[in-house]
């Protein structure tokens, strides 16, 4: 299943990249938090749909198939963010 395969090792380019997103993501939830709007549910639920995407294509690629786990969270959460987007009073 994939769980004892071997951490890659990433250089000084790659890491920076990695550390940008998760900034980004980070700046993007307190966004969310603090200005919980429809423009930005609707943007939080299309970006989980696309970040699923991305995941089954590295599924499709070889990587572990326990990111399916991820696939639904990412699924759940989209669904989540259209329905309080739909729900909510105008």
């Amino acid at each position: 299943m994939g769980i004892g395969s071997r951490v890659p090792t990433f250089d000084a380019v790659s890491l920076m990249f990695v550390n940008i997103m998760g900034i980004l993501g980070v700046i993007w939830a307190l966004a969310r938090i603090g200005s919980p709007n429809e423009e930005l549910s609707r943007l939080d639920a299309l970006g989980r749909l696309i970040v699923a995407a991305l995941i089954i294509h590295a599924i499709t690629w070889g990587a572990t198939p326990l990111l399916w786990v991820f696939v639904g969270t990412e699924l759940i959460g989209s669904v989540l963010q259209y329905r309080r987007r739909s729900n909510d009073p105008e």
